[in-house]
């Protein structure tokens, strides 16, 4: 025995990787961000994210066939990242008062994915059932403050998806982890848990 799992006999290497497969993506990230003063009442913040997926390519065998995955998923399409919305974006609000405290209000919005298979692509089409042919699209509204008690202490509490809005489902073959789904979900993109209330306390010293 050589002492290797990836060598003959002869000493000669016999299993190595190569890159045969490729992605091809192209989009438009847009931010802005505007504040406006208040007078004595503080200051009114707004930020603005957004992306829009204009293509994501894949070729898994290079001479194979190219297919476009923006707004879709599935075993083919879901490889890289998950499920590949066309749009999606997030507006804050943000209030800062002049009593060292902050609110906040968040609208995230995730635009509907179709399953692969709805593609016109014949690398892609075919037939699947009623469950999975999309996931719907989802918007979520979250809320949090912050109070600076003085210099040391600060308490910061908010309420994640606000509405309690449940996760798109599918069935298990689709929201498998190798395509980076759990629980017939889409844990990285969807909020799987529900509402989340959480509180927190922070010294400085």
């Amino acid at each position: 025995s050589l002492g290797t799992l990836w060598a003959t006999p002869a000493g000669k290497i016999v299993a190595i990787n190569d890159n045969l497969g490729g992605y091809d993506t192209s989009g438009i990230d847009f931010g802005v961000n505007y504040a406006y003063p208040l007078g004595g009442m503080g200051t009114v913040a707004f930020n603005y994210l957004g992306t829009w997926l204009n293509k994501w390519e894949f070729e898994p065998l290079k001479g194979r066939g190219k297919f476009d995955c923006a707004g879709f998923f599935g075993p083919q399409c879901s490889q890289a990242k998950g499920p590949l919305p066309t749009w999606r974006h997030k507006v804050r609000a943000t209030w800062a008062t002049p009593w060292d405290v902050q609110v906040a209000a968040t609208w995230r919005h995730i635009n509907k994915i179709l399953d692969e298979t709805m593609s016109s692509d014949p690398l892609l089409n075919g037939h699947t059932d009623a469950t999975n042919r999309e996931l719907a699209a989802r918007d979520y509204f979250d809320i949090a403050a912050s109070w600076n008690i003085n210099k040391t202490f600060t308490v910061r509490a908010g309420i994640n998806n606000l509405f309690d809005k449940d996760p798109p489902i599918v069935t298990n073959s689709l929201a498998d982890p190798s395509i980076f789904g759990n629980g017939n979900t889409f844990p990285q993109l969807y909020d799987a848990l529900g509402r989340l209330v959480f509180v927190n306390a922070v010294a400085k010293f």
